[in-house]
């Protein structure tokens, strides 16, 4: 006896996903860049050479950004230490 398949009423069928239109598509990618490019500047600081001559391929105020970016990163890091010399100096 074969089985008799029972569907369910309309408002409980799933609705077939509908395709993205032009402009679906284009909030979708500027989504992820505006998510991404962050991300992107962040693994690029880590990377990037800082040489004054470095032949890298990325354009010059990237590479500079990057650069500062690490620079700043680097002296927050060790500003504790700075300003605990200071103050046991003071002491």
């Amino acid at each position: 006896m074969p089985l008799r398949r029972i569907d369910p009423p309309h408002s409980e069928k799933s609705s077939p996903r509908r395709r993205r239109g032009v402009f679906g598509r284009a909030y979708v990618g500027l989504k992820l860049i505006l998510t991404l490019g962050p991300l992107a500047f962040l693994l690029l600081s880590a990377v990037a050479e800082c040489r004054p001559r470095s032949s890298a391929l990325l354009p010059d105020f990237l590479q500079a950004s990057a650069c500062a970016r690490r620079d700043l990163t680097r002296h927050a890091w060790s500003i504790e230490s700075t300003l605990k010399t200071v103050s046991d100096r003071l002491r």
